[in-house]
């Protein structure tokens, strides 16, 4: 379980978190809704642990998680708004890029990878060139890479 007490974060004199509470429990999905510049990205990097919250306290399955602490990374999958990808990669190159960043070693990178692309629908599109994929397929993408390492939680901004 994911829980969260009573966190807060700022930018100077502008609160992005103020005093939240929530419990995301295993299996659940759920959603924060907000407009624009509500603190909802702001949010996924403290719980992520890629920026740094003013107070409160974040547990995982019971576990304080402290400041900066990477064993925290392997638990989160991440969905950025923006997805960064390197266009001069294959979709495949893409993956194994990623599986590579997690240790994966040959066989269980080519299965995981495999049954991935399998899951989003882009198994045809491995030899395909990255930058040449539409915006939909490369959301599928990135939601695959997310998945690369089994995470606990996958964390979704503007999915």
């Amino acid at each position: 379980m994911l829980k969260i007490q009573n966190l807060y974060k700022s930018y100077g004199s502008f609160e992005a978190i103020s005093g939240l509470n929530f419990n995301v429990n295993p299996g659940a999905l759920y959603g924060i809704v907000g407009p624009n510049g509500a603190g909802k990205t702001t949010l996924i990097r403290v719980i992520m642990g890629l920026l740094e919250k003013d107070s409160g306290e974040i547990f995982i399955d019971g576990e304080l998680i402290k400041k900066r602490d990477r064993s925290v990374y392997r638990k989160f999958g991440y969905v950025p708004d923006y997805f960064g990808f390197y266009e001069d990669l294959t979709v495949w190159e893409y993956m194994v890029f990623f599986a590579e960043a997690f240790h994966m070693d040959g066989l269980m990178m080519r299965r995981r990878n495999m049954e991935l692309l399998e899951r989003v629908g882009l198994e045809k599109k491995a030899d395909v060139m990255v930058d040449t994929l539409s915006r939909g397929m490369q959301q599928r993408l990135s939601f695959a890479r997310a998945l690369i390492h089994d995470p606990k939680f996958v964390l979704m901004d503007e999915p």
